[in-house]
């Protein structure tokens, strides 16, 4: 093997190893097997991954640096040719809740951008598409929807009191003068316009052109208008009247809003220089800004009319953050605009869509009520009454049978006698009536909900949390659905979808959704990367077997297998190369079916230039290896040494290995007879049925466990073991023999229960509630160990106690570290740092 092509180590005595010599080719594909204990961990992640991170952070600042001194080592003469090393565990450490599917393998991030970039606001009311419009937008819209039609283009002047947004406009005399000033001296007045006086409007324009094919008789024109809604000229000479024509025109351009038909316009009016305010309506009314026809050759004059129109907008209006600009057809036909996101009909103004506001993290975004959580804690009755069969006498309610709630307790049972509820009779036997009761309380006590009501104005107090977070449990918010974000988000589509909706989605289903929108030239060109981004980083996680995952699940639930998959996707989608990647058995947990795409996931980050190096005992994986090495021979003292290290092709064949043997086809370890033993359940004397099972995915699944044999539940990922065992068989035990109160899902019946004493649960979450737990600890050997040191004449003599030799306690435990054994410090920007503690070493 040549050294300048692989990674070279030689005296390693890392924990057991036995000051080995080993070479792992660059961007190989290496498998790591043997017994457990053989030194598999110690050689991949103590040395390998330990040097390849340490050696990463010299190149880092100096703060980083200045911690390396007491960084730990690992054990080794040296090592040579080295990448930069990235870990992989077979372990799900993540604790808080706001971390989920969709931010961990930045997927949501990437919708964040997309919704930033295209998504398009929808009118709540009105359910059209709402757009900025600069005056070159708005021009092209114009012409598009009203071509060779002639018209008006108007700036509107808002009532004072009734304006979308709170826009007021200027008093009239400034007003009055600032139109002058600027040369606006035609307004358009709506029919049905308050005016001061019924002599406010000073003189009319008489311009033929304008007039042009109406009427100029004031009986005409009272026909024109309905009674109800004459205005202020109604009975005199009409300068003009905007007719009406019902007509719907059909909208080319897909951000384009809805013309407007409106019956009975208005009016254009003249005024002049020596007019008083009082000419001006008290009303909304517009000022015309110039009158044109609608057609491409006047695609300058078009847009500068509107440019100004923006601007008298924020002039003569205070209180608007954007201009805002009307088109009207002699015909009737209206289109307006506006420089922000607000709806022109009903004022609804949309909030800056930044990829903050789609972020659940960030406070611009979180829903206000459950502030990014998705979830509030309410109090449980399953919690606060957790056995039903008990009386109150007994200690049905739980908050009140315990010692520091002895005054509650004595004001519960002198109200239960005085309102005629039993006290010896079970909860759950007890009426409706009186459960309310008690519950919900009346001027004469104050119930639990009053209790709880009360212990809330002492929250300050940490015992006070304590005692509530017990008998909370977390409920869907009522103004978020879950979604975690402001209902505004939802207003904002992609492909007719809120994000809300895509994050509920599955990867699988997400997928299929991203892959069958199309973008048009400008969304390609404002967001066509991250649209590549998000399409190629699903087909990863797809790739990799967990497409039944919706990108709104919380990190925390999930399994270990899963996890590790979700962060090789996510490595994946990074595109690094020249580096080291090491993972722990990847396979764990996984149904074989899924094994094959596995492995390609591993293979393709090998083809990026990586140099995997994989603990696993896995046949497929040590198949699709190039190269191997085998610990052994045996565990702990007994291993530490190097069984073979080559290429995988040359493995099958090698003296010694005591894996390869089980691996060959034609093995006599292939040919041993097993002892088997059939049982048909349906004749099966004892057994648990459970009818109806319907939680998560399960589809109404009828089952039955055979009691007194090893029961096996076997699916591919996603399937509803975990769902079907976990969540349904276990709590409907555990409830039944009052071991635990669970809340389960749902289900129709079970039978079989009678032939039960006892249940317990089992799973991989950590056994240890503190860092300083250990197995000694957990199994209560270092009792006696503490009693026993406690014992010896030298102790007796100076005093010792059995606290004397705890890790748990003050006097025992070393000061420093406060019995961990490591100091743990803060990288600040990377994961933390753990360093022997110098004191107790």
């Amino acid at each position: 093997m040549t050294r300048g092509r692989s990674i070279h180590l030689w005296g390693v005595t890392q924990n057991n190893l036995k000051n080995i010599e080993v070479e792992i080719p660059l961007n190989s594909f290496t498998v790591v097997c043997g017994p457990s204990g053989s030194g598999k961990s110690s050689l991949a992640f103590q040395t390998l991954y330990a040097e390849g991170q340490r050696r990463y952070i010299e190149s880092l600042s100096s703060y980083a640096r200045q911690f390396l001194g007491k960084a730990p080592k690992p054990e080794l003469e040296g090592i040579s040719n080295i990448p930069p090393a990235i870990a992989i565990e077979q372990k799900n450490s993540v604790k808080t809740s706001r971390s989920t599917v969709g931010t961990s393998t930045e997927i949501v991030d990437y919708l964040r951008l997309l919704f930033e970039k295209i998504g398009a606001p929808t009118c709540p009311t009105y359910k059209f598409t709402i757009d900025k419009d600069s005056p070159t937008d708005a021009t092209r819209k114009t012409i598009h929807q009203l071509e060779g039609q002639r018209g008006y283009i108007l700036s509107p002047v808002f009532e004072t009191s009734t304006t979308p947004g709170g826009a007021q406009r200027l008093p009239a005399d400034t007003l009055l003068k600032l139109m002058m000033q600027d040369g606006f001296l035609r307004i358009l007045v709506p029919h049905g316009a308050r005016m001061p006086s019924a002599k406010a409007i000073a003189s009319k324009s008489k311009t033929k052109a304008e007039t042009k094919g109406v009427k100029k008789t004031s009986k005409r024109a009272a026909i024109d208008r309905d009674d109800d809604d004459a205005g202020p000229a109604a009975g005199d000479e009409a300068n003009e009247s905007l007719s009406v024509l019902n007509a719907t025109a059909s909208i080319g351009l897909p951000t384009c809003r809805p013309l407007e038909s409106i019956k009975n316009v208005g009016t254009i009016y003249e005024v002049k220089p020596t007019d008083t305010s009082k000419v001006l309506p008290l009303s909304d009314f517009y000022i015309v800004i110039d009158r044109v026809g609608f057609k491409a050759e006047d695609e300058g004059r078009i847009g500068d009319s509107i440019a100004q129109a923006y601007s008298a907008t924020l002039k003569f209006n205070f209180g608007l953050d954007a201009g805002r600009a009307v088109m009207i057809t002699t015909d009737g036909k209206k289109l307006s605009f506006s420089e922000d996101r607000s709806c022109t009909q009903c004022g609804f103004t949309f909030p800056n869509p930044s990829a903050a506001l789609f972020s659940f993290n960030s406070p611009i975004g979180a829903c206000p009520t459950c502030n990014g959580f998705g979830n509030t804690l309410l109090l449980d009755e399953a919690k606060i009454v957790p056995n039903p069969a008990l009386s109150i006498s007994e200690g049905a309610i739980a908050p009140f049978a315990m010692p520091s709630s002895a005054y509650d307790k004595k004001q519960l049972l002198a109200y239960c006698k005085k309102s005629g509820i039993d006290l010896k009779t079970p909860w759950s036997r007890l009426p409706q009536v009186q459960k309310e009761k008690v519950w919900n309380g009346d001027e004469k006590f104050y119930g639990v909900v009053g209790f709880f009501e009360y212990l809330e104005t002492k929250k300050y107090k940490m015992h006070v949390r304590v005692f509530l977070s017990r008998f909370k449990s977390p409920q869907p918010c009522t103004v978020c659905k879950g979604s975690r974000l402001k209902p505004e988000t939802q207003l904002f589509l992609v492909g007719g979808e809120p994000i809300a909706k895509l994050s509920g989605m599955t990867i699988g289903a997400l997928y299929k959704f991203i892959g069958g929108l199309t973008l048009t030239p400008m969304q390609d060109e404002i967001a066509g990367e991250v649209f590549r981004q998000l399409r190629s980083r699903l087909k990863f996680l797809n790739d990799v077997g967990v497409e039944y995952l919706t990108l709104d699940r919380a990190t925390r639930t999930l399994s270990g297998g899963e996890y590790q998959r979700l962060n090789l996707a996510k490595q994946l989608g990074m595109g690094l190369s020249q580096t080291l990647y090491v993972l722990d058995e990847p396979t764990v947990g996984l149904h074989p079916r899924d094994n094959d795409r596995l492995i390609g996931i591993l293979k393709q980050l090998n083809d990026l230039g990586n140099t995997l190096v994989i603990v696993e005992h896995d046949h497929d994986v040590i198949a699709n290896s190039t190269n191997i090495i085998e610990m052994g021979p045996g565990s702990g003292h007994l291993g530490g040494h190097v069984i073979y290290s080559g290429p995988t092709r040359d493995f099958y064949s090698a003296k010694g290995s005591i894996t390869a043997p089980y691996l060959r086809d034609d093995s006599p370890l292939k040919k041993l007879d097993l002892r088997t033993r059939k049982t048909a359940i349906e004749e099966h004397r004892f057994a648990i049925e459970i009818k109806g099972a319907r939680g998560n995915n399960l589809k109404n699944v009828n089952v039955k466990f055979p009691l007194n044999r090893l029961v096996t539940v076997t699916g591919v990922s996603g399937s509803g073991k975990s769902t079907l065992v976990s969540q349904t068989l276990y709590p409907i035990v555990a409830q039944h023999l009052r071991v635990e109160y669970l809340l389960g899902q749902a289900f129709d019946d079970i039978k079989g229960l009678e032939h039960l004493k006892g249940v317990l649960f089992i799973d991989q979450s950590p056994i240890g509630k503190t860092a300083r737990s250990n197995p000694v600890t957990y199994l209560k050997i270092f009792d006696a160990i503490r009693t026993l040191m406690a014992a010896l004449p030298e102790s007796k003599l100076r005093g010792y106690t059995a606290g004397t030799f705890s890790l748990n306690v003050d006097g025992g435990r070393c000061p420093v570290c406060k019995g961990l054994g490591v100091e743990v410090v803060d990288m600040m920007f990377m994961d933390d740092v753990a360093l022997v503690c110098d004191a107790c070493d």
